[in-house]
C-alpha cells in the first residue's frame, strides 16, 4: 500500500480522532494561536500539510486569506467539503492537492503569500531544503514562517 493511499484512507476518521485527544486539542490551540499573532491583518496564508483543513477554516473565519495543500486527495476533498459547509466567503479558502516539495515550482503561479505555516508534523519526512526553496520563491520579502516539526518527544 501506499503512503498516499494510507494517508487518504483515514481522512474521513481524521477529525473525530483528533477532535477527542485532549494532547491534540492542546497543541491545536496552541499553534492557533501563535499563528494569529504572527500573522498581518488579512494576510495571504499558504497551509502547507492541511490535512481536513481544520486550521485553514480556522484562519479564514478570521478574515485570512488560505491556500491549503496536502498530498492526501481525499484529506483535501474532506476540507472543499468543509469549506462549503462553512459559510465563509470562497475567495477565502482553496484547498489543492499537492505535496510540500513542489510549492514554488516555475509552473506554480500561486504566490506572493504573506505568511505560510505547517502544523502537526505534515512536513516529516518531507525534503526541507526543497520546501524551503519553494518558500523562498512563493514567500514576500520578510513573511512570517511557522512550522512545527514532530520529534521523538511530545
Amino acid at each position: 500500500m501506499s503512503e498516499r493511499t494510507a494517508v487518504d484512507r483515514g481522512a474521513e476518521d481524521h477529525d473525530e480522532g483528533l477532535g477527542r485527544n485532549p494532547v491534540g486539542l492542546v497543541f491545536r490551540h496552541v499553534f492557533q494561536e501563535r499563528l494569529t499573532e504572527m500573522l498581518p491583518p488579512a494576510a495571504r496564508v499558504l497551509d502547507l500539510g492541511c490535512g481536513t483543513g481544520e486550521d485553514a477554516l480556522f484562519l479564514a473565519g478570521r478574515g485570512y486569506r488560505v491556500l491549503g495543500l496536502d498530498p492526501a486527495p481525499a484529506r483535501i476533498e474532506v476540507a472543499r467539503e468543509k469549506a462549503r459547509r462553512s459559510g465563509l466567503p470562497a475567495d477565502r479558502l482553496r484547498f489543492e492537492v499537492t505535496v510540500a516539495e513542489e510549492v514554488g515550482k516555475p509552473l506554480w503561479d500561486h504566490g506572493p503569500f504573506d505568511a505560510a505555516y505547517s502544523g502537526f508534523g505534515a512536513l516529516n519526512g518531507a525534503d526541507l531544503v526543497a520546501v524551503g526553496e519553494g518558500l523562498r520563491r512563493v514567500l514576500g520579502a520578510g513573511a512570517p514562517l511557522l512550522l512545527s516539526l514532530l520529534g521523538p518527544h511530545p
